[in-house]
């Protein structure tokens, strides 16, 4: 079995400004102050069964790489001084692909393929079923 993971977490700060050009010498505007935590992850694992000459099984899962976040922001504005605050999470879109390969391999069996010799049943090269 095969597996193995990643992930990047962290944060950042998110600041704003936004004043009207037409109102010039006055604050109408407002202004954000943000915090935002986040982390990246992905991973899978792989899994192979083979009995040699008869069944062989392989099974991978894999998640792609994916983003995280929390963010919780302040606004402010000036006109109104009014102040808000609020925060959210979201989830990018994530793609989990799962695929199972098997086969049977060789299934067949020679029951006698010489009188004098029993090399179809008792060698490293007999199958198990010839």
């Amino acid at each position: 079995m095969t597996y193995g993971g990643n992930s990047k977490i962290g944060w950042d700060w998110v600041q704003e400004y936004y004043d009207d050009p037409l109102t010039i010498g006055i604050k109408d505007g407002w202004y954000i102050l943000g915090w935002e935590a986040f982390a990246s992850q992905g991973g899978g694992f792989s899994s192979l069964f083979n009995m040699r000459r008869f069944y062989f099984n392989e099974v991978q899962f894999v998640v792609e790489q994916f983003k995280a976040s929390v963010r919780f922001m302040m606004q402010y504005y000036y006109t109104s001084r009014r102040t808000c605050f609020y925060g959210y999470y979201f989830v990018d879109d994530y793609l989990m692909n799962f695929t199972m390969q098997m086969k049977f391999q060789e299934c067949y069996k020679n029951l006698l393929n010489c009188i004098w010799s029993l090399d179809a049943w008792n060698t490293k090269y007999s199958k198990y079923i010839d």
